[in-house]
């Protein structure tokens, strides 16, 4: 087989360059899918990595054990892949295991959560980075074993298909060539004929031998009149080529047999051929490796000899692995006769001008898509201000559709207006064609909707270039934030409850320290007093005025840091029925309740919720100067999160209070809630500030609607129990005797005194101190000389000195027995709500008097006095 044949050496460089691309592309793709799937499973271990390691790692950061961290950064870093680890903490490093390196690495970064006492935690961050190293080498090796196997593998089908085609083809075509070159007038009787078995029938090669042949007897017959007609012919042709080569445009002449008569230069440059390999070949040759194109083909020329009528068509070829379009005039060739000897198709190659439209086409497609998928409105229109486009959001938003849209002026559509002056807004289209350039539009605007629905946007405006620069039109793209907004309002909120609440929460501390020494010795003087005196009915006035200014000293702690709420389990709907009859007492209102009988528990501080529901009550009762009906109701809810309610998702109950009052104008629903806010001559403005703070601190959520002379409805959420809720006992004003050694410690003197003089009349012995170191020397010394104390009482926050807290710990170091009990005021702490998890077993808050003194103790000492 020999390769100096020009076609044979196309043919093996096609085959082999062809058999190559595919290769490399499969190869490709198999590398690739193996690449993603070794960094899957990289990025897989490494989440599988920080899961089955977050608790661990969480509670030794929370404990600071460093140790422990850098043991189990190091058992991590044994996996494969792991190249290096580190922990950091309030953003420093904390601890780290491996060497970094930047390049062929993975990193992923996590926070550590730790839960105490129902709380979650940020304790820190772990850093993990795996290396890529061994992945690369993997794939390289892969890369390889593929190109050598499929290199041998393109050499051997290569060489196969180059022999099975030159046995059948190529050698034949040398044998024609040969013969066509040897042609001359002196031997046209040579027949041309091929060393191979006759076939059946004949075929293309069959075909070309027989046309050969026929056409030199053609020859031989038509010679002398051609030598006759040969000059004029010369003549003629040579005007013909001249002209038909500088067209631009591709010329191709077929006969009766398909046959190319002729081919001018562009014809010829686009096939990619030379002159002699067409003219005189068929149109199956050219075309027998397509035979659907070539019998179209075929069949146009056959209908252009019959009909004689000139055809216009368009096609997509393939030629050499290119696709091609043409668009194609097919006429007839007429002879002297008027009989069509010949078909002239002229074509012109506009697959450049195809690839520009189906561009065009696309990229219109992606754009439409795009714009209809997009998460925000978009509408476009012209320099006039028309409506030229608007997207699916578009759509809604405005609540035009784009058919009814397109043409409209944009104000017409794109109706907004100032959320604070209720005035429209200027015309987005003229501000932005008037700055040329892209600007945000106004703040604080609304969109008001076709059917009046209004929504708080925010927008911007650009304008639209041509390719001269020049603006055309103008787009502006807006989204709802009416949801964000309101979120951000309820954080301003929070955050404003949460500051005043921190002073709240001091002021009332100190007065509750002072209120504690008026109310216990009012207590303790009463007891030595005859109930007919009139000392008696004296102190009993001012205890009563304490009681008072203790409720209000009550209602600044609930929305401050320190009013964390004491709960229990219960079914508040005894609590509600109570709390409103009693605020309704000698009132003209009526009070329905529509409470559920199938109502969840939910675990509460009791007094906090008895204070929201009264405070609500009064609220609606002095809404209805003239009497009305209050409507309160409970019922089952569970909540998602597509619910638009700022809750976790979970079961709570919801309590509706529902009155018929002048209700609350706009103006004033955003400000209910703040502290001092209120519109009632008589008040405080600590009522709803204390309601939003009770429900806020217990997890739950408080939301108002209102209407002017409709009345107004507070709906309250509190998170359900599934805990069982016991019967209620009702509380007894307790007495109590006893013997032993009580030490009080406080920083209030006072309150030293008061509470040891209560201790003295119960029969305790009692040793008063300033702070918990002095309280922790005395408890030693008492220790050792074996009269030790039998209870402690220990005053939370000591400004300056060691409190309560820190006390316990050192006491339970001395005597893991001893009994403490904790006081205070105020406190940031979640310990009053459960002093048990801290050493503790009582809790007596500030002021307390000497019956709830003795309660305490009765319940410590198991015996009533």
């Amino acid at each position: 087989m020999k390769f100096n044949n020009s076609l044979t050496r196309k043919l093996l460089f096609f085959i082999v360059i062809s058999s190559s691309i595919l290769t490399l592309l499969i190869t490709c793709l198999q590398l690739y899918i193996d690449y993603r799937t070794e960094v899957k499973s990289i990025n897989s271990r490494i989440i599988q990595l920080k899961n089955s390691n977050h608790n661990t790692l969480a509670q030794s950061l929370w404990s600071m054990n460093i140790k422990q961290v850098n043991n189990i950064l190091d058992g991590m870093l044994l996996f494969s892949d792991i190249q290096y680890l580190e922990v950091r903490v309030e953003k420093k490093l904390f601890a780290q295991s491996g060497k970094f390196r930047n390049e062929n690495t993975i990193s992923k970064q996590f926070g550590i959560e730790f839960t105490n006492l129902n709380k979650r935690n940020n304790v820190g961050s772990l850093l993990i980075v795996a290396t890529l190293e061994a992945v690369h080498q993997r794939i390289f090796d892969k890369i390889l074993i593929i190109l050598a196997s499929q290199g041998v593998k393109t050499f051997l089908v290569s060489i196969f298909i180059l022999f099975i085609v030159h046995y059948l083809i190529t050698r034949h075509l040398v044998t024609m060539s040969v013969c066509a070159q040897e042609l001359n007038l002196d031997c046209l009787g040579t027949s041309l004929t091929l060393d191979r078995r006759k076939p059946r029938k004949p075929d293309e090669l069959e075909r070309v031998v027989i046309a050969f042949n026929e056409m030199q007897e053609r020859m031989r017959l038509d010679l002398k009149n051609r030598i006759n007609a040969e000059e004029a012919l010369r003549e003629s042709d040579s005007r013909f080529r001249a002209a038909f080569n500088s067209a631009q445009d591709c010329v191709l002449i077929w006969d009766k047999d398909y046959n190319y008569l002729y081919a001018n230069q562009s014809a010829i440059d686009h096939v990619g051929t030379t002159p002699d390999k067409v003219i005189g070949e068929n149109i199956r040759d050219g075309l027998g490796h397509v035979p659907d194109f070539m019998n179209l083909w075929m069949s146009r020329i056959d209908r252009v000899f019959e009909t004689g009528e000139v055809m216009r068509v368009q096609d997509k070829q393939e030629i050499q692995g290119c696709f091609y379009h043409t668009d194609s005039i097919i006429s007839p060739v007429y002879t002297t006769k008027k009989a069509v000897s010949s078909v002239c198709v002229v074509y012109r190659d506009v697959t450049e001008l195809k690839q520009a439209e189906i561009a065009l086409s696309q990229e219109k497609e992606r754009l439409h898509v795009t714009l209809r998928s997009i998460g925000d409105g978009v509408i476009t229109s012209d320099t006039n201000g028309r409506v030229t486009l608007i997207n699916k959001i578009g759509e809604k938003l405005t609540g035009w559709t784009q058919v009814e849209a397109i043409g409209k002026d944009i104000k017409e559509v794109f109706n907004i207006i100032n959320t604070k002056t209720r005035q429209k807004c200027e015309n987005p289209v003229e501000k932005v064609l008037e700055a040329k350039t892209i600007i945000g539009l106004a703040n604080h605007t609304n969109l008001i909707s076709r059917d009046g629905t209004e929504r708080m946007i925010a927008d911007s405006g650009a304008p639209i270039f041509d390719t001269n620069s020049e603006i055309v039109g103008v787009v502006l793209v807006f989204r709802d934030v009416t949801e964000n907004y309101r979120i951000e309002k309820q954080l301003q909120q929070s955050q404003k409850m949460e500051a005043i609440g921190t002073l709240a929460g001091g002021i009332a501390h100190d007065f509750n320290n002072m209120l504690g020494v008026i109310t216990g010795n009012i207590s303790y003087a009463l007891t030595d007093l005859n109930k007919d005196g009139e000392l008696y009915e004296v102190l009993s006035d001012i205890q009563k005025s304490s009681k008072q200014a203790q409720d209000l000293t009550h209602q600044l702690l609930t929305f401050s840091k320190g009013g964390a709420p004491i709960k229990k389990v219960s079914n508040i709907n005894k609590l509600i029925n109570d709390s409103a009859i009693f605020s309704l007492r000698g009132s003209k209102t009526n009070c329905i309740f529509k409470l559920s009988d199938e109502l969840w528990t939910t675990e509460i501080d009791e007094g906090q919720i008895n204070q929201v529901i009264g405070n609500l009550v009064i609220n609606a009762n002095q809404a209805m100067p003239n009497g009305g009906t209050i409507t309160i109701s409970t019922e089952n809810a569970v909540i998602n999160s597509k619910s638009g309610i700022p809750l976790s998702a979970g079961r709570y109950i919801i309590i509706a209070v529902e009155d018929q009052g002048v209700g609350i104008s706009k103006k004033h629903l955003s400000n209910i809630f703040d502290p001092y806010f209120t519109t009632k001559q008589k008040g405080n403005g600590l009522g709803l500030a204390t309601t939003y703070s009770i429900i806020n601190n217990h997890g739950g959520h408080i939301s108002v609607y209102s209407e002017i002379e409709q009345g107004t409805v507070f709906n309250m959420y509190l998170p359900a129990s599934t805990k069982y809720v016991g019967k209620i006992e009702e509380n007894e004003e307790s007495k109590h005797t006893g013997q032993g050694k009580i030490l009080i410690m406080d920083d209030q003197e006072p309150i030293l005194d008061m509470t040891g003089r209560i201790l003295n009349r119960m029969g305790y012995e009692s040793t008063c101190t300033l702070d918990g170191s002095e309280a922790i020397t005395k408890y030693k010394e008492a220790q050792s000389s074996y009269n030790a104390f039998d209870l402690v009482i220990l005053d939370l926050t000591v400004p300056g000195g060691m409190g309560g807290l820190k006390t316990i710990i050192e006491l339970l170091k001395i005597d893991p027995n001893v009994k403490a009990v904790v006081s205070s005021g105020y406190s940031n702490d979640p310990i009053m709500a459960n002093y048990e998890d801290y050493g503790f077993c009582g809790v007596v808050p500030k002021p307390y008097t000497k019956a709830q003194l003795a309660e305490v103790l009765n319940k410590i000492f198991s015996k009533k006095g």
